[in-house]
């Protein structure tokens, strides 16, 4: 028993010699190809191994890279026309539907006119009514003031006739008056769209019916479309107006510039956010309610850079090729960051002044 188990510690013990031996030869290799050694050597006893450099070498700088921020936001109309109705009655033609394009002036709701063609005829009769009570009046009148002329009456007939006929003329104007309110209400009937846009919705069908001042239908302008978004209020002061900002309509898969608005001078207490509202050009296919997503960059803190070509690398591990105060060259592990353009940040390896090849492969 004694003997088996001096056994399995001997070549568990050969085993652990084994990997330490073979790893501290990888670390004297990596430290020899970085020039460790090299500073311990004569220049009699051996040459330098290292080439010395003769491709375009850049200096390791700081740089303050922006942070990306990304706010979900809405497509909104800039304004939304809600149409009402003038006039009561039953609703007797709809010849437009959501999504349709409609033009200034044109129809898109009719109204049975049975009730306001009955108050224009019922108008019409009382003025004719009246008019004919103003002849009357007028004709009465002026045989009073000439038989009072010729003193044949007393002058107060006259007087009373005079009264007589200026009623008769005020029942006119009352009754012409009531006949072109009459008119204008008959013109109700047909419900036409004030301006140029789509229709987003109609809140009335055939048969149903309407009152005064209720909305029947809306309508908005496809040319004048906004993304509002909810921003957090530390960072609403960056949203400044007339500043361009970046919007992705994701359902379109289309990116485009939009600038700042206006920004809405209230907080959201459960959300603690703040309404942007940012104008852009609505490329094709861009409706209201749409999914916008707001790309903004804002000043962050200062990182070391450097071009993404001077990067090389290895079974997953990254180099640059960095060359010392005597010219020469030596591979360097470091380790990597975020990517802006053809960029990129240094989290460790490398110090600022440090001077790299420009392209990794260019000199071996």
């Amino acid at each position: 028993m004694t003997k088996t188990k001096r056994s399995g510690s001997t070549r568990s013990f050969k085993s652990w010699a084994k990997y330490g031996a073979a790893s501290v030869l990888i670390i004297l290799v990596l430290a020899w190809q970085a020039g460790v050694f090299q500073s311990k050597m004569s220049s009699g006893e051996m040459p330098d191994p290292r080439p010395k450099v003769n491709g375009e070498t850049v200096k390791v700088q700081k740089v303050q890279l922006p942070v990306s921020r990304r706010f979900a936001g809405s497509l909104m109309p800039r304004e939304m026309i809600e149409l009402t109705a003038k006039i009561s009655g039953d609703v007797i033609a709809v010849p437009v539907q959501a999504g349709d394009q409609v033009k200034k002036g044109q129809v898109v709701m009719q109204v049975d006119p049975d009730i306001p063609e009955a108050q224009r005829a019922e108008a019409e009769a009382a003025l004719e009514m009246a008019q004919a009570q103003f002849d009357g009046a007028e004709e009465l009148l002026s045989h009073i003031e000439q038989a009072a002329a010729a003193n044949a009456l007393p002058e107060i007939e006259a007087i009373d006739a005079r009264r007589i006929r200026n009623r008769a003329a005020r029942a006119v104007d009352q009754r012409k008056a009531a006949l072109e309110g009459a008119e204008i209400q008959l013109q109700y009937t047909d419900l036409t769209s004030p301006s140029a846009g789509v229709v987003v919705d109609t809140f009335r069908d055939p048969g149903d019916f309407v009152a005064p001042g209720r909305p029947v239908m809306a309508i908005y302008d496809p040319a004048k479309l906004e993304v509002v978004a909810p921003v957090p209020e530390g960072l609403v002061k960056s949203f400044s107006p007339g500043r361009e900002v970046r919007v992705v309509l994701q359902p379109l898969n289309q990116t485009v510039t939009g600038t700042v608005r206006s920004r809405v001078r209230q907080v959201d207490p459960a959300t603690r956010t703040q309404e942007v509202k940012i104008a852009i050009e609505p490329p094709e296919g861009a409706f209201p309610g749409m999914y916008a997503e707001v790309q903004f960059e804002l000043p962050g803190e200062e990182t070391l850079m450097i071009p993404s070509s001077a990067v090389g690398r290895l079974r997953g591990l990254t180099y640059v090729k960095i060359v010392d105060s005597e010219e020469r060259i030596a591979r360097r592990l470091i380790r990597l960051g975020r990517v802006k353009d053809d960029q990129q940040e240094v989290l460790a390896g490398l110090d600022e002044g440090d001077r790299v090849l420009k392209v990794y492969g260019s000199q071996e």
